[in-house]
């Protein structure tokens, strides 16, 4: 029986290569894409923080103490006055100076340079948190958790610079809070984004850090620009 000639095959500009030279090269470079060590399995672009050094609010303006005119929180961290039945408060919960639904819409801002890790709606365990963005900042080496948005202006693996719009103020999933921005500082990674440790306290202290000792103790945040709502 006569075997089958494999004729070469030319290629742009009259190069002869053999057919089963073709084949290794496609073979290797399906090996190639296939592992993730790779090169080629990895993004063309990737997010390289540059840490400035730079803190801000990650809302301005903030409801403020009427006597004092010092920035105050709705809800603090862990706080006693926060329902029970709804386990402990993880972060702050920061709102307008009029208070009520009045800051829907406000801008968010990144507390610091950092990388997007998940921006979009909560997952399935904790439907409430509504749309999240959560940035890591390997600055000050912690994650920040910006919960209840009506809109979300970043994506996951984006860069942002400090004090960037990440969303804007809204009312959680469904519309079920009154508008505010909750607002978490994470030292530890959780299971999940949608993470509360609900009546756990070892998890929490573990877990998460109080924000508003972060901001007014750890570091120095200016005012990112002031809102000024659309009437």
């Amino acid at each position: 029986m006569l075997k089958a000639v494999q004729r070469p095959v030319t290629l742009v500009g009259g190069l002869e290569v053999p057919t089963w030279a073709l084949g290794l090269a496609a073979l290797g470079a399906l090996a190639a894409l296939a592992m993730p060590q790779s090169p080629l399995a990895l993004p063309i672009v990737r997010c390289r923080v540059k840490p400035s050094g730079k803190y801000f609010w990650p809302m301005n303006p903030i409801k403020r103490d009427r006597l004092t005119g010092k920035r105050i929180a709705d809800v603090y961290f862990a706080d006693p006055d926060y329902p029970r039945k709804l386990g402990l408060h993880t972060g702050i919960d920061l709102n307008g100076p009029e208070g009520g639904d009045t800051d829907l819409g406000q801008p968010v801002h990144a507390l610091t340079d950092g990388e997007v890790v998940f921006a979009g709606p909560a997952g399935p365990n904790d439907r409430s948190w509504g749309n999240l963005v959560v940035i890591w900042h390997p600055g000050p080496a912690v994650w920040t958790r910006s919960a209840h948005l009506r809109d979300v202006l970043v994506r996951v693996g984006q860069c942002v610079a400090a004090g960037q719009q990440i969303g804007t103020v809204g009312k959680g999933w469904n519309g079920i809070h009154p508008a505010h921005l909750h607002f978490d500082i994470i030292v530890k990674k959780p299971a999940g984004w949608d993470d509360w440790p609900m009546h756990d306290r070892k998890r929490l202290e573990e877990t998460y850090y109080d924000p508003w000792k972060f901001l007014t103790e750890k570091v120095k945040p200016i005012d990112p620009p002031e809102w000024k709502k659309e009437r």
